[in-house]
C-alpha cells in the first residue's frame, strides 16, 4: 500500500509531464495493484501504460503491458482474454522494435 501511495503521488507531482516517466509509473502501479489483488485498478493502470507505450511505438513495453494484462485476466478467471492478450504479447515481442522480427 505504501508503494501504491508513492507511485500515485509521483504521478501527481510529475509537473514536467514526462510521458516516459508516466508510462513507467503506470506500469509500476499496475504491478502494485496486481500484487494487492485490486484487479480493476491493475488493469486500468496497465492500460494507461500500454497507451503511452503505443504512442511512442515502444514494442518491448507494449509486449510487457499485454503480458501483464493477460495475467490480470488470468487472476480473474477470464481465460479467453488471457489467450488474446498473451497472443498479442508474443506477436508484438516477435516483431521487435524495428518491426522486422528476429
Amino acid at each position: 500500500e505504501n508503494a501504491i501511495s508513492f507511485y500515485e503521488d509521483s504521478l501527481q507531482f510529475n509537473i514536467i509531464n514526462d510521458a516516459e516517466l508516466n508510462q513507467k509509473l503506470y506500469q509500476d502501479l499496475g504491478i502494485a495493484y496486481l500484487y494487492v489483488k485490486k484487479y480493476d485498478l491493475a488493469q486500468k493502470y496497465t492500460m494507461n501504460a500500454y497507451d503511452l507505450a503505443s504512442e511512442k511505438h515502444n514494442t518491448n513495453d507494449i509486449a510487457a503491458c499485454l503480458a501483464r494484462l493477460a495475467i490480470v485476466h488470468m487472476k480473474q478467471g477470464e481465460h479467453d482474454s488471457v489467450l488474446f492478450y498473451f497472443e498479442q504479447a508474443i506477436q508484438k515481442s516477435m516483431t521487435g522494435q524495428d518491426g522486422q522480427g528476429f
